[in-house]
This record gives C-alpha cells, structure tokens and sequence, in this order.
C-alpha cells in the first residue's frame, strides 16, 4: 500500500472515530445519568427562565433549587419563582430518547404553578359517630373565618427553609416534601415529625403533596 493510501485511509478512520464519538455523546447526552448534579440544575435553570420568564411574563425572577429523594439522591427541583408562585420538576431517569418519542428528561409537576393547602390525615367517622378503624381522611387546615387556607409559594418558602437539605420522599398516596429532624422527617403539609423509611411505601396517616409526576402529560419543562 501506497504511502498515499496509507494516508487517505488514516484520514477516514480519524473521520470515522470522530464521527462515531460525537454520535455517542449525542445519544448519551439524552440520558440523566450523562449530566453531573450541577449540570442538571444548570439545565433546569436555563429552562425554567425561558419558559417562565418570557416577554410579558408575571414573574420576574426565578430561584432553582436541589431536592433530594429518600437514598439522598438529587432526584427534583424547586423552582421559586418571583414575586410567588413555585414548582417541582422530577428528573426523569428512565432510559427513553426524546428524539424518538420518549419523555422529557424534566417533569413538572402541573402544568403551571397552582396553590396547595396545608391538612392533616384523620381518622374518619362513620354515620354513627364511631371512628372506623383503619379509614382515614385529609382534614383541611382554615383561618379564624373557617375558611380553606391556600398558600402560593412552596412548601418549604411557607416554612422558612432556607439553607437545609430539601426532600421529597415518595409514598403510594403520593409525595411527601420534607426536611429532617435526627431521624425523622418533618412533612412540611402537615408540620407533623414523622418516620419515614424507603420500604415504608404505604402508610395511611402522611399528608402528601397532592402533586405528581405523570409522563406524556404536557408537563415538560
């Protein structure tokens, strides 16, 4: 072979193996797992500000904040968004391409910000007045009018968390947002100090967040 052909053939293979480089940072870059805990936020940040703070929008400032899962992974966002308003975003870690009709890497948790309210699980009482055993129904926190008290900003602005871990612990009624105390959870819906342990999926008496993450919803951020 020809000291030319030699050459040629050189260049084509470093074509090649360019080519095929870029092609797996492409694909990969689809993934969670590709992006470092920084980058994520970096990523939700730069998304959170074109979306939510567009010509003409009523917000004019945004904060983005890690939330962790209950293995203290960086699992969510909170975005705190100015003058009130917030949302969660779940970091997608299934192993589905956007490009091909997959989910988004950031799941909101609405569609738009929306208020919650604060409750507490309570045991119900049937027509007899009798508690019944193992039943139990959120009972809505109200104001001196007895009227439904509703907050705009997140759990954790209403209750002044500023430089603590932030969680979102999941159970089956649905997610918990919290920050610990020693051992214990503080369910930032409730105020309750609470035990909470991975394996402990189903459990009656938490005051969830009534959010959730649902894919192909229209909630990508």
């Amino acid at each position: 072979m020809t000291k030319k052909k030699v050459k040629i053939l050189a260049i084509v293979l470093s074509l090649v193996v360019v080519a095929v480089a870029a092609l797996a940072v492409l694909i990969c870059s689809r993934y969670s797992w590709f992006y470092s805990d920084e980058q994520h936020l970096e990523r939700i940040t730069e998304r959170a500000e074109e979306r939510f703070l567009g010509e003409g929008s009523e917000y004019t400032s945004l904060e983005v904040y890690p939330v962790y899962n209950e293995y203290e992974e960086l699992q969510y966002a909170l975005i705190e968004l100015a003058p009130q308003g917030y949302m969660y975003v779940c970091i997608n870690s299934q192993d589905l391409l956007e490009p091909f009709g997959g989910a988004s890497m950031y799941i909101m948790s609405d569609d738009e910000p929306t208020p919650w309210s604060p409750y507490r699980m309570e045991e119900r009482v049937g027509y007899d007045g009798v508690p019944i055993k193992g039943a139990y129904e959120p009972s809505f926190f109200v104001d001196e009018n007895g009227e439904q008290i509703f907050y705009y900003e997140s759990h954790f602005k209403v209750a002044g968390i500023e430089n603590e871990r932030r969680y979102i612990l999941e159970t089956y009624q649905g997610h918990i947002p919290a920050v610990k105390r020693g051992d214990k959870y503080l369910d930032l819906v409730d105020g309750a100090l609470i035990e909470y342990y991975p394996s402990v999926y189903y459990y009656p008496t938490y005051a969830t967040g009534l959010f959730a993450f649902v894919l192909f919803m229209g909630r990508d951020l």
